[in-house]
């Protein structure tokens, strides 16, 4: 993963709690249903998803660990078939613009920032998807160097 001075990662490791990664290369699309199942199959009110955490709470609403899976079969699927994702302030970006590795590292910037916030949050996607967007900014920034 590009460092991107977003410190993501550092708030990972600094965290009172377990937080594993893995990689899912199985391809094509992953859904994740209005109940927040996660599936290999579309039902009604499913979105595509490129990565996943689930969180562990303790008592006191303290976070016990987080798991984070991130579909690199569904990013590359959603790369050749038009694929999108949230910037978090309502525009999309276009997965086909980047490379597979700077998605992979996007969607871990994403799902590390839920890892850290947990699950109790007032908009639990609007600053994990800001920082998968600043993610791809600071790449392209970088690129331009």
């Amino acid at each position: 993963m590009s460092k991107t001075g977003l410190g993501i990662a550092k708030k990972m490791v600094n965290a009172k709690h377990d937080i594993t990664m893995k990689i899912d290369n199985t391809p094509g699309p992953v859904f994740m249903d209005e109940f927040g199942r996660v599936s290999r199959t579309e039902q009604s009110k499913s979105n595509k998803i490129y990565g996943v955490t689930k969180t562990s709470m303790k008592e006191g609403n303290e976070i016990e660990k987080s798991d984070i899976t991130v579909f690199a079969g569904a990013i590359e699927h959603g790369m050749k078939n038009g694929g999108r994702k949230s910037d978090g302030n309502g525009n999309a970006i276009e997965l086909k613009s980047n490379t597979k590795e700077e998605n992979i590292g996007a969607t871990f910037v994403h799902e590390g920032t839920h890892s850290i916030l947990g699950p109790n949050v007032k908009d639990p996607e609007k600053k994990p998807s800001q920082n998968g967007a600043k993610h791809h900014e600071e790449i392209k920034k970088q690129k331009r160097l």
